[in-house]
């Protein structure tokens, strides 16, 4: 594995390339994708890359409460968005086994325990100690290698931002566990919600339980990996960030938009800069852009915003 990473990361080999040899299916075009490292340029680009003065750069102190700037996004924003993006793949088939593998137990329980039974208690019991137990091992065992291996590659970058000595710290390890808990307990969360509420619910409207449950099984496969996974990759990478930059002594953070097309609240974001323990939007507020109006649910410390946003955080000094 410590090969294929090689390979991945200095652009000799694909997802699917390296998904073949480990006699795994390939994860579809994307899967054919290379990385291209961007910390090295070829020797024909070097002028373009030359100081245009010898002297020191200007700095300004700017206030947290200064208006949002926009500005160019930084080498290091985008190399991070790019990196996040080529894992969103392999997050998505690391989820997508999750939920094959909890669909299959849930079907086999749904057939013993509760089809024709007007009793649920039982069926209950076994939701209630399946999602204590089992469940969650098997989705720490899956998710955790994947997010660390993320976390991996965007603390070394963030630690090439700010020239610091790469490593995953200890504080950077415990972060990924904790990270993975709280996916862990927000995904079984939202499971065993749907299926209780289902339980409960379903005679009320003199429906079977069973069948309900069942017909909510067939459409799990691609719509419980698809919600879960979304912006899964972005959010990790950016908490990751974050955490290192905060390691490394950063006290400010700046919001920079990634990706061709930003929306208008991604742009409304754009430069503005807030210490490391404030949020760039506050829970119960919302963002007006262009006549348009997003509610914010939750504090945001970084991004994602909403679905689909691809921003990044980038150390202000």
């Amino acid at each position: 594995f410590a090969a294929h990473a090689v390979a991945r990361q200095w652009g000799w080999a694909s997802a699917n390339d390296i998904r073949e040899i480990e006699n795994q299916n390939p994860i579809g075009e994307q899967g054919d994708n290379y990385l291209i490292p961007m910390n090295m340029i070829s020797a024909d680009q070097v002028d373009d890359y030359k100081p245009k003065s010898s002297g020191p750069p200007e700095v300004e102190e700017k206030s947290l409460d200064a208006p949002v700037e926009k500005r160019s996004n930084p080498r290091g924003a985008i190399l991070r968005a790019r990196t996040a993006a080529g894992y969103e793949p392999i997050i998505r088939d690391a989820i997508a086994r999750v939920v094959k593998g909890e669909i299959s137990d849930l079907r086999r329980a749904v057939k013993s325990r509760l089809a024709g039974e007007k009793d649920y208690t039982d069926f209950l019991a076994w939701v209630k100690e399946y999602y204590e137990e089992k469940a969650p091992a098997r989705i720490n065992k899956t998710m955790y290698p994947v997010f660390y291996a993320l976390a991996d590659m965007i603390q070394a970058q963030a630690a090439d931002e700010v020239s610091a000595e790469p490593g995953m710290t200890s504080e950077l390890d415990q972060f990924v566990k904790d990270y993975n808990g709280v996916f862990v307990n927000r995904y079984v969360g939202a499971s065993r919600g749907q299926i209780r509420a289902i339980v409960r619910d379903a005679p009320l409207e003199q429906l079977d339980p069973a069948e309900v449950l069942t017909e909510r099984l067939d459409g799990w496969e691609e719509s419980r990996t698809e919600q879960t996974s979304q912006n899964e990759s972005v959010r990790l990478a950016n908490a990751i960030a974050r955490t290192a930059f905060i390691g490394y002594g950063i006290t400010r953070l700046r919001w920079v938009t990634a990706g061709s097309q930003p929306c208008e609240f991604c742009e409304s974001l754009n430069g503005k800069v807030v210490g490391v323990e404030q949020t760039f939007a506050s829970a119960n507020s919302q963002i007006e852009a262009e006549g348009n109006v997003l509610p914010v649910t939750s504090n945001v410390k970084h991004p994602p915003i909403h679905k689909g946003c691809v921003c990044q955080i980038v150390p202000e000094r």
